[in-house]
């Protein structure tokens, strides 16, 4: 409808929401004529997938013809975490509710599960959120409009987990005859850091042979693992994503140096290796001892946990930093160009972490189920509401905990484009259908013309 325009805004900021927390916010509707609707109402949901292609090489005993050919394989998954609906004002079997002209506000509320997933965007897969509004007409097209949300999972670091160390060490022989070893100690004296945070690293090199070192390289690592259920199942996929490096100096033969640094966390996704069958995602700190000509490098890995935040959660989370996120009012118009209002929202994108970690998902059986809550508006204000009716779609498998670790992502967190959309359910009602003055006007007026009249001669 091409006389309205309509405006969404939460009370996040950053639209960004631990999982477990409530969701508030007013959705304003300005029109410029009368118009006739059954109702507004919102959908909110969340969902996972994941997909890659391999390609598969046939076995040399196969027939001549088929030797050497190749064949691809595309594995793929997807998984449902959230698919709920309600109706801010008016219902889908009620009678028609006449908008006047001038600005709608309608406040509206709905509490997230506490067993979500973080929202993440990878190579091979992605986990996305949003939010749809759709004013449900009266004998014509519906109107939709969407705006996508940053979830984070909820995962506290709790006082026993934050002060356990972590200590690796490596030796190794430098040169054919007997030049000496060279130790490389490692440690994080807090296995578990808040994103955000800084990670605080100890490593010592104790170099006893005849060959320097020329540097050291510190990188923080997430893995991201991707899970198919199609065509076979526990098929993973690997990725690494470098979010942090830094390097420092040498070490010359001879001679021992301990380097202490804190490495700054990115405001990634938490560990997570529980809440989703299809992606997981874990973190390790690497050390790399770069040494000169061929001999190989040394390498220590150290996984660690990352968490969402300290035991008291602030009150609205950091979504990862995104230059090109808009904040604020999200202002939606309709297309120009389309008989129906075509979707439009804002891009917003996020980067993603993921989990190193074999603990146990928090419980929080003391929270209160999921639920939907109606606000009253400033026009047009209903008390009508819906309970969600649908929740995850399928079980946690046990088969993830097969895998010692994840892979890992490292992207920006989803970004959910608008698109048109137009719905041909008309409801059913016992009212009359509208007539053609209230949906196009006044009847347009044709010219009389008079049939012509033409002379037949008969031979």
């Amino acid at each position: 409808m091409d006389s309205e325009k309509c405006k969404i805004k939460l009370d996040s900021p950053e639209n960004a929401y631990y999982a477990g927390q409530e969701i508030k916010g007013q959705l304003s509707i300005v029109l410029t004529k009368k118009t006739k609707i059954r109702g507004i109402y919102f959908k909110i949901y969340g969902y996972g997938k994941c997909s890659w292609c391999e390609f598969l090489q046939r076995e040399s005993d196969q027939a001549p013809r088929e030797k050497g050919q190749s064949s691809s394989l595309v594995y793929s998954s997807k998984e449902d975490y959230l698919s709920n609906k309600s109706y801010i004002v008016g219902s889908k079997s009620g009678r028609p509710i006449e908008l006047d002209v001038g600005t709608h506000t309608y406040e509206f509320s709905y509490t997230l599960e506490r067993n979500l997933p973080s929202t993440f965007k990878g190579n091979y897969g992605s986990i996305k959120y949003k939010m749809e509004f759709i004013v449900e007409k009266a004998w014509n097209f519906n109107d939709k409009y969407a705006i996508p949300i940053t979830v984070i999972k909820s995962q506290p670091l709790s006082p026993t987990l934050s002060e356990r160390p972590l200590l690796r060490q490596l030796t190794r022989n430098i040169g054919i005859f007997g030049g000496g070893p060279v130790t490389l100690v490692a440690e994080l004296p807090r296995v578990c850091v808040v994103r955000g945070n800084k990670l605080t690293l100890r490593v010592t090199v104790d170099n006893c042979s005849n060959t320097h070192v020329d540097k050291l390289k510190f990188s923080i690592r997430q893995l991201v693992s991707y899970i198919s259920q199609q065509p076979l199942p526990q098929v993973k996929r690997e990725e690494v994503i470098k979010i942090f490096k830094k390097e420092t100096g040498g070490i010359q033969k001879k001679s021992s140096r301990t380097f202490e640094h804190e490495l700054q966390m990115p405001l990634c996704q938490p560990s997570d290796i529980t809440c989703s069958n299809i992606i997981s995602i874990a973190y390790e700190c690497h050390i790399d001892a770069i040494l000169p000509g061929l001999y190989k490098n040394m390498t220590l890995a150290l996984p660690f946990e990352v968490r969402s935040h300290e035991n008291t959660a602030p009150t609205v989370p950091q979504a990862p930093h995104n230059p090109n996120a808009v904040v604020g009012w999200i202002t939606l118009f309709p297309s120009p160009n389309s008989s129906v209002n075509s979707l439009s929202s804002m891009d917003h994108s996020s980067p993603s972490p993921r989990q190193f970690s074999e603990l146990p998902c928090p419980h929080f059986s003391e929270l209160p189920s999921p639920r939907f809550s109606v606000l009253p508006g400033t026009s047009g204000s209903s008390s009508y509401s819906n309970s969600p009716t649908a929740t995850n779609s399928s079980n946690r498998s046990s088969f993830r905990n097969s895998f010692a670790f994840s892979s890992l992502p490292g992207s920006a967190p989803a970004n959910l484009p608008s698109t048109s959309s137009r719905s041909y359910h008309f409801g059913t009602s016992d009212l009359p259908p509208p007539s053609y003055e209230e949906l196009f006007g006044s009847s347009p007026q044709y010219p009389e013309t008079k049939p012509s009249t033409s002379s037949v001669s008969n031979n």
